[in-house]
C-alpha cells in the first residue's frame, strides 16, 4: 500500500472534491519485495513517490507472502 503522507484508512480533506473530509484508502500497489524494501530504506534514493507500507488483513502472510512464509516462526510471541 501507498499513501502520500502515511495515512490511509482515515478521514482527510480531499483537494479533488474541494476540500471535503473524506474517508479514504491506500492505493493497492504490487511491486516485487525488493523494490517495496528499498523504497522502505531509501525513500529519497530509490525514487519512490508516497510512502510504502505493508498492510493486509485476512492471512496475507499466506496470500501474499507464501514465498517466505518457511522463514517465518510459528509463533510470534508479540503477536500471541
Amino acid at each position: 500500500n501507498v499513501t502520500p503522507d502515511g495515512r490511509a484508512d482515515a478521514v482527510k480533506p480531499v483537494r479533488e472534491a474541494g476540500g471535503a473530509r473524506l474517508f479514504v484508502q491506500p492505493e493497492e500497489r504490487r511491486m516485487p519485495f525488493r523494490d517495496f524494501a528499498e523504497a522502505l530504506h531509501d525513500p529519497a534514493g530509490s525514487g519512490f513517490q508516497g510512502v510504502p507500507y505493508l498492510s493486509r488483513q485476512n492471512d496475507s502472510l499466506r496470500t501474499e507472502f507464501g514465498a517466505v512464509l518457511d522463514d517465518v516462526p510459528a509463533r510470534l510471541d508479540f503477536a500471541a
